[in-house]
């Protein structure tokens, strides 16, 4: 392991499309994220182990929980993860309060100067 400041190269993991490490200081682990291989990485640098998990669907990012774990965003929604079971529970999708509206509905509330027929109001 290297000193504090200095910079060690790790053993290479095949990743599809390897992405977003990060430095988990409340393990002391580099972890990393295969978006399209559908897994998380976790590297021990005081054992050299590297160890993956497949979570069954495309992963965009990877950040540690306040009170340990890991959150996810899947491709289908946000995870919790645990990395000691390799445990993976996808979290309720909050339920949407935008109404449907029309086109010229949406375009009037995003762009208050003009009207619902394209028209700019005064």
């Amino acid at each position: 392991m290297a000193n504090a400041g200095e910079v060690e190269p790790i053993p290479v993991v095949p990743a599809t499309l390897g992405e977003g490490a990060i430095w988990n200081a409340a393990v002391q682990c580099l972890q990393w994220i295969d978006i399209i291989g559908q897994r998380v990485f976790t590297y021990d640098p005081a054992t050299s182990e590297n160890r993956g998990y497949d979570v069954g669907q495309k992963v965009g990012t990877v950040v540690p929980r306040a009170h340990g774990g890991l959150m996810l965003a899947l491709q289908e929604g946000f995870a919790s993860f645990d990395a000691d079971t390799g445990r993976v529970a996808l979290l309720p999708r909050p339920r949407s309060t935008i109404r449907r509206s029309s086109a010229s509905t949406m375009a009037s509330a995003i762009r208050p100067g003009v009207s619902g027929r394209g028209r700019w109001r005064s």
